[in-house]
């Protein structure tokens, strides 16, 4: 099995089916807010989060509009915003990103690590995989400590250079090297 596939099963926060066996998940995509964020959609996702109850966010992409964000200060002060109400119910959280999530001019890589800083973000990049935001999260059975399901984040990585095209041509290869060990990792 691919080594940095198989580090991605260690967590920082365990996910579980509950003991009906359930798990909720909230997917929450194309937000393209900026630090003038807009109250009526920050007062959305909280309310949504609220009734809902997830066991899990997924952010999956365009978290911001990096069009707009340009800095690492901006980004941080962004995410202190848009990630509040997961963090303040200790909900945990995972992103992958989205063209606009790559506008910003920091490195992608850094931008990862300023994500995975807050405690209830369990995003993480996988090295030597082309792309970024490429994850698998496992819950496991609410009764013993195997995996029961799991979760793939793969990043789209922005367009292909100078095209237009929304899939660049390493996607191809990232999906079959996620194929060939997704077997074992559902073990």
């Amino acid at each position: 099995m691919n080594n940095n596939l198989k580090s991605n099963l260690l967590l920082k926060r365990e996910l579980r089916f509950n003991c009906n066996g359930k798990f909720k998940i909230l997917m929450l995509s194309d937000i393209q807010e900026t630090i003038d964020y807009d109250g009526r959609t920050l007062k959305g996702i909280d309310k949504i989060i609220e009734t809902e109850k997830p066991d899990l966010v997924i952010l999956g992409g365009d978290n911001c509009d990096g069009t707009i964000l340009k800095t690492e200060k901006e980004l941080r002060e962004y995410l202190d915003m848009f990630s509040a109400p997961m963090e303040s119910r200790k909900i945990p959280w995972a992103h992958v990103f989205g063209n606009h999530d790559h506008d910003i001019d920091v490195d992608d890589i850094k931008k990862t690590k300023i994500y995975e800083e807050y405690e209830y973000c369990i995003s993480k990049h996988t090295e030597n995989i082309y792309g970024t935001t490429n994850f698998v999260l496992p819950i496991k059975y609410s009764n013993k400590n195997e995996i029961a399901f799991n979760i793939w984040g793969l990043d789209s990585n922005n367009l292909i250079a100078n095209t237009n095209m929304p899939i660049d041509e390493n996607n191809t290869n990232k999906i079959k090297t996620y194929m060939v060990h997704y077997k074992d990792l559902e073990k």
